[in-house]
């Protein structure tokens, strides 16, 4: 079996960072060991023999140089591809995700799953939904004792956006409705909500914060880490 790596391109970018620094200082104190040696000459073949190593110093220093860099260009490259790829992996994902709501809070002493929630659509949202409005529900996590939340795909997605714009009639219960989201997402959610409080939600699967009078969509960690330093 080939051997495998979990290094990530930021890791290998900071390895090769620490190693440019190691190489420049370890030049520098060899240039001025080598410089001292030579102001120490009186030589004068000992002071062309030390120009001529000085010269091929260097050229193997500048050689040294021009591959660090194009590595660190490589890796700039590499990093761009991949965030491009994960863009695209979170956004087919997303898509995927729109489809369903979870709910959590739905006793596990419910066998009939489905009758349940219809029942529950019906009753404490108004809203006319049967089996053919759901393609499927299945309990997430492991059984434990813990009430385990229920992921529901809807099979058209304005029904599903009706039941999620209705979620606020649950106010008061035990039942608390909420979009799926992708793991990117989930941590720019999580992080937004620790700081921001009720003030940061989702919306399509993505995470808005009421910041300064104004609503503003937050597309990465980097766009929470911002707007809290602001």
């Amino acid at each position: 079996m080939a051997p495998t790596s979990n290094v990530t391109v930021k890791e290998l970018s900071a390895r090769m960072d620490k190693l440019s620094e190691l190489f420049h200082n370890g030049m520098k104190e060899l240039e001025d060991n080598f410089n001292s040696e030579a102001n120490a000459s009186t030589s004068r073949s000992d002071n062309s023999n030390n120009d001529i190593l000085f010269g091929k110093l260097k050229v193997f220093e500048k050689s040294i140089n021009d591959s660090l860099n194009l590595f660190k260009n490589d890796l700039e490259v590499l990093k761009i591809e991949m965030n491009s790829i994960s863009d695209k992996m979170n956004n087919i994902e997303m898509q995927r995700n729109n489809q369903f709501l979870i709910i959590h809070g739905f006793k596990e002493d419910n066998d009939h799953i489905l009758d349940g929630l219809l029942n529950l659509f019906n009753t404490k949202l108004g809203i006319d939904i049967n089996k053919f409005d759901i393609s499927h529900v299945f309990r997430m996590g492991k059984n434990t004792a813990k009430t385990r939340p229920v992921a529901v795909k809807f099979v058209r997605r304005w029904m599903r956006d009706l039941v999620f714009s209705n979620k606020k009639k649950f106010k008061g219960s035990s039942i608390v409705v909420t979009e799926m989201l992708t793991t990117d997402n989930m941590k720019i959610f999580q992080k937004a909500r620790s700081h921001f409080k009720n003030a940061a939600w989702t919306f399509n699967g993505l995470t808005y914060v009421e910041y300064g009078g104004a609503k503003k969509v937050l597309k990465c960690e980097n766009d929470v880490d911002i707007l809290i330093n602001s």
